[in-house]
């Protein structure tokens, strides 16, 4: 009886053993699966924060060049009326040049086209600048959709 219970006690001793290393294995594969997927999804979203990021820095600069845009046309815009505007006093002031017989009056249209013609000046040069930033952001707009 004694070596029936010594065999009985060895065996299950045995059996507990195996289950117990198959056991740890497989928790060590476990955890390893584990660790690999939360690795994977940590990447994953890793990945799709700096896809976000990026598609939030993208549409910013967007918006960012559109106020340019505006603002840009805007500024055109008024340009080109005080253009109008300035064109329209020098026709005016050399039609009365033409028009004067005193030598004092026409010098003092004189002098006022010539100021009226500096501001031409001034004003073509603005729009010329305004036309350059111009090309610059429609540059900066092209670059961004090609991204």
């Amino acid at each position: 009886m004694v070596k029936y219970l010594t065999l009985a006690l060895s065996f299950s001793g045995i059996a507990i053993f195996s289950q117990t290393a198959e056991s740890i294995n497989s928790s060590r594969v476990s955890q390893q699966t584990y660790n690999n997927q939360v690795s994977n999804y940590q990447r994953e979203r890793a990945l799709s924060q700096m896809e976000a990021s990026a598609k939030a820095s993208k549409s910013s600069e967007m918006k960012d060049l559109d106020e340019k845009f505006e603002l840009n046309f805007v500024k055109k815009e008024r340009l080109d009326s005080k253009f109008k505007v300035l064109n329209q006093k020098k026709t005016e002031l050399q039609s009365l040049l033409l028009s004067s017989k005193n030598d004092a009056k026409k010098e003092k249209v004189n002098r006022k086209l010539q100021e009226i013609t500096a501001e031409l000046e001034k004003n073509q040069m603005k729009l010329q600048e305004n036309e350059d930033e111009l090309k610059i952001l429609q540059e900066k707009y092209n670059n961004l959709l090609k991204k």
